[in-house]
């Protein structure tokens, strides 16, 4: 397995993960969100780089929402719609939103951070793999 097929494994494992923690926490309404986890691997000079995305609120359901600025009414009543609530309520759920917040669920953040052991143990592979390279050559 070559060093860049170890970290596309580990990242790989992160979506999964980061999937499981959205249903685990019934954080899947329509499943788009979870459709949406991605990954994108550049390799240049200076090493690689792997960049994770989704769609444009997967931000504020991994972060959560700081108190002061409500979401756009249409998402909700789409939302409450999903939910088969009144979209009435929409008001109400966006003025308790705009004082509250909405709580962060590290949906993302933590599929990272449990998968960091393993993008350690990919790259110290690699560098095992050239230092006996090394070795023979030197040899």
């Amino acid at each position: 397995m070559t060093f860049l097929q170890a970290l596309e494994n580990v990242s790989d494992n992160v979506i999964k993960d980061a999937k499981t923690n959205l249903r685990n926490k019934n954080h899947i309404a329509t499943g788009s969100l979870r459709d949406s986890l991605n990954y994108t691997m550049k390799q240049n000079k200076n090493g690689v780089t792997i960049a994770f995305g989704g769609n444009d609120y997967s931000e504020w359901v991994d972060q959560g929402r700081k108190p002061g600025k409500g979401i756009p009414v249409d998402i909700l009543k789409n939302w409450l719609k999903l939910k088969r609530l009144d979209t009435s309520l929409s008001y109400v759920i966006n003025k308790k939103i705009r004082e509250k917040g909405i709580d962060p669920t590290y949906f993302y953040t933590n599929a990272l951070n449990e998968n960091i052991p393993a993008y350690d143990d990919a790259v110290d592979a690699y560098f095992d793999e050239i230092e006996a390279e090394f070795d023979i050559i030197f040899s």
